[in-house]
């Protein structure tokens, strides 16, 4: 995808949401959410000629929804194969587009008093500290698995660029 609007295939339509909502609740699956699905609509029409629409969250969310996933994670010692959030959340970053790069930053800002927020910046600080932190060493650990090899630079541009979306004041 090359940032975000309609991409067209054939009967199929893929929006990426841009702006968040208000938000009713401070569960971080019903703040996500709510944040960033676009509106869709049914996949299961039976008129050929009607355009399918998918709603896909803005990548914001997507990097919140894997940093908590992640730390749930973590936090339940599972088996190392069981920590892929960890490379999902780098693979999240790297793939982000300059236009969504500065819309995740600017969600950062505009959410950053709220209780999601503050736990999100507290679990950024506490997983990608320092190159030996929880969040590196899975991060690492799956990369290995998958037959990756990170180069130090670049986790430490994935750390910074966390902590400054999720404003952990590093």
């Amino acid at each position: 995808m090359t940032g975000r609007g309609w991409l067209r295939f054939a009967r199929c339509s893929i929006r990426s949401a841009t702006s968040p909502q208000s938000r009713t609740s401070n569960s971080p699956a019903a703040s996500t959410t709510k944040a960033s699905l676009a509106p869709s609509r049914s996949i299961f029409s039976r008129d050929p000629c009607l355009p399918i629409f998918v709603a896909l969250p803005h990548p914001f969310t997507y990097l919140l929804l894997k940093l908590f996933a992640l730390r749930d994670r973590l936090n339940r010692g599972d088996v190392a194969a069981q920590k892929y959030h960890a490379l999902d959340l780098f693979a999240t970053w790297s793939m982000l587009t300059e236009p969504e790069w500065e819309e995740a930053q600017q969600f950062g800002r505009e959410y950053q008093g709220d209780m999601i927020m503050t736990e999100a910046s507290r679990v950024v600080a506490e997983l990608f500290a320092g190159d030996t932190s929880p969040g590196v060493i899975a991060l690492l650990g799956q990369a290995l698995l998958q037959g990756m090899r990170i180069e130090r630079d670049v986790v430490y541009a994935f750390r910074h660029d966390l902590a400054l979306v999720f404003a952990t004041g590093r």
